[in-house]
């Protein structure tokens, strides 16, 4: 296991080696770093903006060769989006480092804390917001696969639908409530009243006596939310 140390320690290695490399024209911190929020178990996460007259593959290699050999990295996987790598770096310690590559011109916040530690952030690229009406549409759709997974038995499958179900809901409600939906991250500072609805939705085991309960409890938080909808779901537990 890394200590804060190892990881305060490593984090400004990083940051000294991308003010040295002079393809690198800017960084930042994103997530609890930038936030003010991390704990014991926080990761890295350090976005770096790429020069304009920068190749960018070669950047990422360069980058990505450093830290394997001066770091023993485990391994590695990508993440991205429009502009932007994501790479991630698992170290012996168990310690995430994220390091993002950002082309010139997609560099800045995404939504998420983000905080420079130099260069320019007047180019700022930020995704939608969540959208509470997608995440509702996306659970009645969950319902349905549910229904069909119980009347056929195949009660894994089922199991899956369900988690979905109710993700979708505690993703609604902690957007509503003005906590961050992403993966789950504001969820534990649900009331506490809305955190024992969503423990009703987990089944207590694979059985369809179990994941009917659980059907059944996602779908009476979904009522409420989708009245319009009111007559379908009875339908879908009553067909289960």
């Amino acid at each position: 296991m890394f200590s804060v140390q190892d990881r305060d320690r490593l984090r400004a290695e990083l940051v000294a080696r991308a003010r040295a490399d002079h393809r690198i024209v800017g960084a930042a911190l994103v997530g609890s770093g930038a936030a003010g929020g991390e704990d014991a178990y926080s990761d890295i996460d350090l976005a770096l903006r790429v020069g304009p007259n920068a190749d960018f593959d070669e950047v990422v290699a360069d980058w990505t060769a450093w830290l394997v050999r001066a770091h023993s990295v485990v391994t590695t996987m990508d993440l991205g989006e429009p502009g932007a790598l994501y790479r991630v770096f698992l170290l012996p310690t168990t310690l995430q480092v994220d390091v993002s590559f950002w082309a010139f011109g997609r560099f800045g916040g995404n939504g998420e804390p983000f905080s420079v530690i130099y260069g320019d952030e007047a180019v700022l690229h930020r995704r939608p917001g969540f959208d509470q009406p997608l995440a509702l549409d996306m659970a009645w759709l969950y319902a349905l696969h549910v229904r069909s997974a119980l009347a056929r038995g195949r009660y894994w499958q089922a199991l899956w639908m369900v988690n979905g179900l109710r993700d979708q809901l505690g993703s609604v409600w902690a957007s509503r409530s003005g906590l961050n939906p992403a993966q789950a991250r504001g969820i534990d500072d649900l009331p506490e009243e809305a955190r024992a609805q969503l423990a009703g939705m987990v089944p207590a085991s694979v059985s369809r006596e179990a994941l009917v309960a659980a059907f059944a409890a996602a779908l009476g938080a979904l009522r409420i939310e989708r009245p319009d909808l009111a007559d379908v779901l009875d339908e879908l537990l009553r067909t289960a």
